[in-house]
């Protein structure tokens, strides 16, 4: 997902207000930035998180970080992702007999 703000020199996406909104659009990363966060992820041994990034006006990307834990419902329901059905299925397919 990408978060455009209203005003271009906002400090921190979090805080909005009804007369400056936020737009939250569905986004795919450059195939070789999506390759360089799977590589960080395998090489610090993480399996599950949300990795944080920023775009410049040149179209460079600078990671800040990544939550661990991850946050996605909120992700979810801006862009219609679905991911708690995805979740669901996975776990489901998954599922070894106890």
């Amino acid at each position: 997902m990408a978060i455009f703000p209203h005003d271009i020199n906002e400090i921190d996406f979090r805080i909005t207000t009804d007369d400056k909104p936020k737009r939250y659009v569905p986004f795919d990363l450059p195939q070789l930035i999506e390759e360089k966060i799977k590589t960080f992820f395998r090489i610090k041994n993480i399996n599950t998180g949300s990795a944080d990034l920023m775009v410049d006006s040149n179209n460079t990307f600078y990671f800040l970080e990544n939550n661990s834990q991850g946050q996605f419902h909120w992700v979810s329901f801006y862009c219609n992702y679905n991911i708690e059905k995805d979740i669901a299925l996975d776990l489901i397919k998954n599922e070894k007999p106890i």
